[in-house]
């Protein structure tokens, strides 16, 4: 998922639910079959960390 997926998921999706203790999908990818679902009253943080596709060796 792009950065910028998650901002229109982020927007459309959870925001406006924010206070409902109904369940959501989160969007997955890559893993066929699987997916995950939150109640967005209970969300207190989210991290998101970036994914680097290049040769940079990291130590």
């Amino acid at each position: 998922m792009t950065i910028q997926e998650f901002q229109k998921w982020y927007s459309n999706e959870l925001v406006p639910k924010a206070d409902s203790r109904d369940f959501i999908n989160v969007p997955i990818r890559n893993i066929q079959g699987e997916y995950m679902v939150l109640r967005p009253a209970s969300v207190i943080a989210i991290r998101v960390e970036p994914v680097f596709f290049g040769s940079v060796e990291r130590i």
